[in-house]
């Protein structure tokens, strides 16, 4: 077997109802809580059955990505305060990302 990075759309389920089967870690990272559903989450993982956690050194690794190509938009949550908007303005400025922020009408009633 040789290692491989799986991308995966997130299963989401109601912890308290639902069966999450024990002892494979890549069955935690597939799954979410049902009340993040709205959020559609795709996840790369990386996995190589030769590495455990407990391996000096090899505890992660870096990998070359182009944010511009995996992020499109960062949502803002609703309750967060103002100045977060211009916090994370800032970060994406000093980094010269040109991603579209917006806060997150989420939880707004329309009429």
């Amino acid at each position: 077997m040789r290692s491989d990075i799986y991308i995966i759309s997130v299963e989401y389920i109601d912890y308290e109802k639902d069966f999450l089967p024990e002892g494979n870690a890549m069955f935690l990272a597939m799954h979410k809580r049902k009340s993040f559903i709205h959020e559609n989450e795709i996840r790369c993982i990386y996995y190589d059955p030769f590495v455990t956690p407990t391996e000096k050194g090899k505890l992660g690794f870096n990998a070359e990505i182009d944010l511009k190509e995996l992020i499109q938009k960062v949502y803002i949550s609703p309750y967060s305060p103002s100045f977060i908007e211009h916090v994370l303005s800032d970060i994406l400025r000093k980094y010269r990302l040109s991603i579209a922020t917006i806060r997150s009408d989420l939880y707004t009633i329309s009429k």
